[in-house]
């Protein structure tokens, strides 16, 4: 469609537009940066927390509310008493669940130093390294745990982790051979064997999981990285299956229902794809899964198309703290998967708001076609065709929204907006009047 002109007040309706659609960036940010708490406990490198008095008591009610700031702080008042090391110990529980894995870190090295012939101290402060993304002190650690304890599997197999992080396939496979061999009834070091062997022999790492499922069959990490491999092996519909019994068992965990949501959409099913990676990124705000899927991003890891999803992930979260890298990071999504709708309407979003508007159309076009029911897509499409002077393409993007969400706020606005350029007052005038109802905080920032 052509521009419009009502008197040379496009520039002015922009600015409007600007001012009302972006105000209520509600919708949006909670699809770029969530808030919810974040995900379960790793797997391994738990940190042991002891029954204590009540300070200690409280703190461990928080976490188990989810308010892990608030427990971080309630243990500050024991950290330099008698039960200093376990109050440690639970600040950097609370501390690492609340995405501060730097400050988790120090507690933990602090235990490692109160206890320097404990192997379990260096284990966690080894599985702390990685959470930061230190795969060299991870490492570190492990040899450490392992000089004090030879042979020990817990060891072997943060060694193995580590190893893999750095990508050292041959050599994180054969860390956690031994952690296997060590423990054989344990499924864990074989879900660890198979995540090493997944970019060297992908069939391999799949055998190694159908060891671990005879082992703890409802396991949902086992599951879960099941359907991980299936991704890889291209069998989309399995790893779906897969990934359904994991969310079954671990419906919290986050990375379970990103990694289904892009299953669901391998086999073509966009929309129920959609839903699950959206519902992740809300129950997870501090991408917690990163360190483990990106590891120090070797050049496998880098080129692997099924990881569009986590670098999608990363950008996003990036972009929710005002981080650097975030286009950076939804670029790489892109260029991975051009089909991963979500990753190009998040950096459409993006650059719409950096004031990248042409940049910005072309991938929310894309986003549209391929999430057409996406109702805050169409809303940032809406937005950019707004921008780049096309209103009635604008208005046909921004009632597509309010066809697929009728509770979407922003949606309506931007109809009126839309009308108001087109010059149809009455018709702008009601818009308006119906965000108004979804939303009455919206009132200080329409138009007059």
């Amino acid at each position: 469609m052509g521009r419009h002109r009502q008197e040379g007040r496009d520039d002015a309706v922009a600015r409007r537009s600007s001012n009302a659609i972006r105000t209520s960036r509600s919708r949006a940010s909670r699809a770029v940066a969530p808030t919810a708490p974040a995900m379960a406990r790793a797997r391994t490198g738990r940190t042991e927390v002891l029954g204590g008095g009540a300070p200690l008591a409280h703190a461990r009610s928080l976490i188990a509310e989810g308010r892990h700031d608030e427990a971080a702080a309630a243990c500050a008042a024991e950290v330099e008493g008698p039960r200093a090391a376990e109050a440690l110990a639970l600040r950097a529980e609370a501390l690492r669940c609340a995405g501060r894995h730097d400050e988790a870190y120090a507690d933990l090295d602090r235990l490692a130093r109160l206890s320097p012939e404990d192997p379990s101290r260096w284990l966690a402060r080894g599985e702390g390294a990685r959470h930061r993304w230190d795969f060299a002190g991870a490492e570190a650690d492990a040899r450490r745990a392992l000089a004090l304890r030879a042979g020990d599997p817990g060891a072997q197999v943060l060694l193995s982790e580590a190893l893999r992080g750095q990508g050292r396939w041959d050599e994180a496979a054969a860390a956690a051979e031994a952690a296997a061999q060590a423990d054989p009834g344990a499924s864990w070091p074989l879900v660890v064997l198979a995540k090493a062997e997944r970019y060297r022999e992908p069939a391999r790492a799949l055998a190694a999981l159908e060891r671990a499922a005879l082992l703890a069959p409802r396991d949902p990490y086992v599951l879960g990285w099941r359907g991980a491999v299936l991704r890889r092996l291209d069998r989309a519909d399995e790893a779906a299956r897969s990934l359904d019994a994991a969310v079954k068992g671990a419906p919290t965990i986050a990375w379970l229902r990103a990694l289904r949501g892009e299953a669901r959409r391998q086999a073509g099913d966009a929309a129920a794809g959609l839903d699950d990676v959206l519902e992740a990124f809300r129950i997870d705000s501090h991408f917690s899964c990163g360190y483990d899927f990106l590891g120090a991003e070797p050049p496998a890891v880098a080129a692997d198309r099924g990881l569009a999803w986590v670098y999608g992930w990363r950008g996003g979260w990036r972009r929710g703290l005002g981080a650097d890298g975030a286009d950076a990071d939804l670029s790489r999504a892109v260029e991975l998967d051009p089909d991963c709708g979500w990753a190009r309407a998040w950096r459409g979003e993006a650059r719409l708001s950096a004031g990248r508007a042409a940049e910005a159309r072309a991938d929310l076009e894309a986003a549209a076609r391929l999430l057409p029911k996406w109702a805050d897509a169409s809303v940032w499409l809406g937005r950019a065709r707004l921008e780049s002077g096309d209103a009635a393409g604008a208005l046909e993007a921004f009632r597509a929204a309010a066809r697929a969400d009728r509770k979407h706020a922003l949606a309506k606005v931007g109809e009126a907006v839309a009308c108001e350029a087109l010059g149809r007052a009455a018709e702008s005038k009601r818009a308006f009047a119906a965000a108004l109802r979804l939303d009455p905080r919206l009132k200080d920032s329409l138009p007059k």
